[in-house]
């Protein structure tokens, strides 16, 4: 179990101290800013982590413009144990506890932003589905069908994992996206009724945007200032391409329409 909290802290640091991709100096300062704001680095631990991110600059140039996902990860993992050893035992402590603090904070912020979905956006599109199933042939409703419960499978897997990382009460919220073989199975049958879909999915992204100022004002209440910047309408981190795997990257094409069709049965 202590293996496993401190696995959790040092997800949390990837957060803090690992550049994104095109990042420069002043990304590297921000993020020593952010964990000097928990934890009360020292000028000696700030230049010491600043050394130990240069370290890792080229190498992770590499492995992103090379597309080595694995070696990426286990480079980020790497650094992250390093400048986890530049903290004393005190400030380590300081971490674990932000850590538990954001993550009650990120998923109350989570379940307000998916009740508002739920009540503004679900009943339009269940209505919508519904319609749309009357226009579907026995054999696509069947791959629909397969595929639901083959991400709805994946879900628990990710939600059981969660829960080995991160201890009862931390789960993270589940990102969705499709792996490359389920979009290229839905992909025909988004082709074949192109025309019933796009106002359907125009419809969605305009229900989204409207609710756009209500999600940000949810974000406010939950986020530190400055950070809300950092997520994405759904209340979830941009930029989390390269800790996805590498056949899980958002699905080329028509995604909406993907998670349209793939939406949990009534």
């Amino acid at each position: 179990m202590k293996k496993i909290k401190i696995l959790g802290v040092l997800i949390l640091l990837a957060t803090i101290v690992t550049a994104q991709p095109g990042s420069k100096g002043a990304n590297r300062k921000q993020h020593i800013h952010m964990l000097d704001s928990m934890v009360d680095l020292s000028d000696e631990q700030k230049a010491e982590i600043q050394v130990i991110q240069k370290s890792y600059n080229g190498k992770m140039a590499e492995a992103r413009k090379s597309g080595d996902h694995e070696s990426l990860k286990g480079l980020h993992m790497s650094m992250q144990k390093e400048v986890h050893s530049v903290l004393n035992a005190e400030q380590k402590e300081k971490l674990r506890q932000h850590k538990m603090e954001k993550m009650a904070n990120m998923k109350a912020m989570h379940e307000e932003i998916r009740q508002l979905n739920q009540e503004r956006i679900r009943p339009v599109m269940s209505e919508k589905r519904k319609e749309f199933d009357q226009q579907l042939t026995d054999e696509e409703k069947a791959v629909i069908h397969r595929l639901r419960k083959q991400m709805r499978t994946r879900k628990e897997q990710h939600e059981t994992d969660s829960m080995m990382m991160f201890g009862p009460g931390e789960r993270v919220h589940i990102m969705h996206h499709f792996p490359e073989e389920v979009m290229d199975e839905l992909q025909p049958i988004i082709d074949s009724h192109d025309t019933a879909l796009q106002p359907i999915v125009a419809e969605i992204k305009t229900l989204h945007k409207q609710l756009q100022p209500e999600i940000r004002e949810i974000k406010a209440k939950y986020m530190p200032d400055g950070h809300q910047g950092m997520m994405n309408e759904h209340g979830k981190r941009k930029g989390m391409a390269d800790k996805r795997g590498e056949n899980m990257q958002r699905p080329k094409g028509n995604w909406m329409a993907a998670f349209f069709l793939l939406m949990p049965e009534a």
